[in-house]
Order: structure tokens, then C-alpha cells, then sequence
């Protein structure tokens, strides 16, 4: 019943948060934060693109044994704990096994990219999940399942991987795995924190960055442009300025 209350709690507190996250966004353009996150991946070291991520692959089973997917590791090195690797999981029906783990791969470099800007310690790494199966036709003992796969990962690895959520996979699933495993960073315990608003808030700031690498010499007048009202037609026609 606490457990119960609990969840129902953190669901409300989410959905405020996710609320309010939008009417927020055009504010938090100019901050200071997102102003340095845009000079950080500018530069980013441009070699990051060219490595070859290190992999793993586990198969996961449903309760009748049949194959729900592969769970696939990619990371931007070898992974250890004095420098573990960290990034979301990811749940997706892909086209071949080998789309799957080309995604995880491109993910892991970006993350990579992503931890080197905020020098936080971490590796850049990634868990996709190539489901066999559509995603809607899921049911909560496979996502189970699937949490069970990547406990066992992670917990084989011994803290030199740490996952959160991503596409598909929810704070319930991350509370569940966070039961199983102590590898997990998804504001687990801190509902005042929203992982889905974190990423809208770095989303708006990978926005800012290209914006600053697409016009360099205006690039505040860019980013002004992109929180104001949009143009009329009258002001678009009469050729004002595009980024």
C-alpha cells in the first residue's frame, strides 16, 4: 500500500514537473549554464567520431523462454571503475541486429561527447535494446524481464557501467532495476528531480550550440530568434534573416 502511495505521489510530482518545464524553456535559453554547455561541445575533440565503441550483447528471454530481444553495450572505451561508463536504455524495434548496434555505438560516442563537456568522469557508453517484437505489444513481466537482463549485465560488469532512462523505459522501470542493481542514475529517490525535464533542458542547449556553430557572428541574435514569437508573413516575405 506505501509502495502504492508512493508511485502515485511521484507520478504527480513528475507530471508538474513536465508541466512546467515547458512554460519555462524559452527563459532558460540565455542562461548562463547553456551558454557554457554551447562553448564545451563546440569543443568537443573532433577524433570522438572516429573510435570504435567497446560492445557487449546479451540475449532476453520472455517467461516462456522465447527471445524478446538483444540487449547490446556500447561503449566509447573499455569499460573499468575507476572510469565507468554511463548512459540511458534504450527499447526499440529496429530493422537488423546491425542497425541496432550501429545506434548504440553513435549513442555512446555522442555520450561520450556529452561527459567530456561537463568533465563528470564517466565514459560515454549506451544500452539498446533490438526488441524482437513491437514495442506496444510489451507486456510488464517482459520489461521486467528486460530489467533483469541488464541487472545482470551491469552487476557482471561490478560498477563499471551505470544506466538511467531513455527511450521506452520509464522511472518505474529504473525503480525496479534499482532494486536488483546499485548501477542505476535516474533521480531514483528524488522526485524533486525529473530526468525527463534534464533532458529537455540539455536538448535545448545542444539547439543553442548548433545554432552558435551554424552563425557564429550572431549567434545570440540566433538564439534570441529561436525563443521570440514566429515572424508574420508580411515580415517572412520581406527576406528577414534566416538562420
Amino acid at each position: 500500500m506505501a509502495a502504492t502511495l508512493t508511485r502515485s505521489w511521484l507520478g504527480r510530482a513528475w507530471r508538474a514537473e513536465q508541466r512546467s518545464t515547458m512554460a519555462t524553456a524559452a527563459s532558460l535559453v540565455g542562461s548562463e549554464w547553456r551558454r557554457e554547455l554551447t562553448k564545451a561541445m563546440q569543443a568537443a575533440p573532433p577524433g570522438a567520431a572516429g573510435r570504435s565503441p567497446f560492445r557487449l550483447s546479451m540475449q532476453v528471454k520472455g517467461s516462456d523462454e522465447a527471445a524478446l530481444g538483444t540487449l547490446h553495450l556500447a561503449a566509447a572505451a573499455p569499460l573499468s571503475s575507476s572510469r565507468p561508463g554511463n548512459g540511458g536504455m534504450r527499447l526499440w524495434s529496429y530493422v537488423s541486429g546491425t542497425a541496432a548496434e550501429t545506434e548504440a555505438s553513435k549513442l555512446a560516442l555522442g555520450m561520450e561527447i556529452k561527459h567530456a563537456s561537463f568533465n563528470t568522469g564517466f565514459s560515454g557508453a549506451k544500452l539498446v535494446c533490438a526488441a524482437e517484437q513491437p514495442i506496444e505489444a510489451w507486456s510488464g513481466d517482459d520489461k521486467q524481464r528486460l530489467m533483469d537482463a541488464a541487472a545482470c549485465m551491469l552487476t557482471e560488469l561490478d560498477g563499471a557501467m551505470f544506466t538511467g532512462c531513455d527511450m521506452n523505459t520509464t522511472t518505474e522501470d529504473m525503480d525496479y532495476l534499482a532494486e536488483l542493481c546499485p548501477f542505476v542514475l535516474a533521480a531514483v529517490g528524488n522526485p524533486s528531480c525529473c530526468p525527463n525535464a534534464a533532458t529537455a533542458h540539455g536538448v535545448l542547449g545542444a539547439l543553442d550550440a548548433t545554432l552558435a556553430a551554424r552563425c557564429p557572428a550572431s549567434a545570440s541574435s540566433c538564439t534570441g530568434a529561436a525563443t521570440s514569437a514566429a515572424p508574420s508573413p508580411s515580415a517572412s516575405s520581406s527576406g528577414a534573416r534566416r538562420c
